[in-house]
């Protein structure tokens, strides 16, 4: 019994080490967000106060944007945006 509490005890603690940035895989586009101005200004402000207005995109959601503008400039990310039709007659 003693076993499966301990596991239990540490599964939560190995989720947590895995971050929010785990999508984060390409260390080129992870080393342009951190060093994006917009998002080090955003993390200072953030780490000094817990101020955040409403209607103001996330860090998560900034630094997401960031990197995946990266991906899309180095032609590793599609390009986004709507699908055209396909007519199948």
């Amino acid at each position: 019994m003693k076993p499966l509490f301990a596991l239990a005890l540490l599964l939560p603690l190995l989720g947590g080490c895995a971050g929010t940035d785990a999508y984060m895989n390409n260390p080129e586009c992870r080393q342009q967000v951190y060093a994006n101005p917009e998002v080090g200004a955003r993390i200072a402000r953030d780490t000094s106060s817990h101020y955040s207005p409403l209607g103001e995109e996330s860090l998560a959601d900034m630094k997401k944007r960031v990197y995946v503008d990266c991906l899309r400039a180095r032609g590793l990310a599609p390009k986004g945006g709507v699908e055209p039709v396909k007519r199948f007659y």
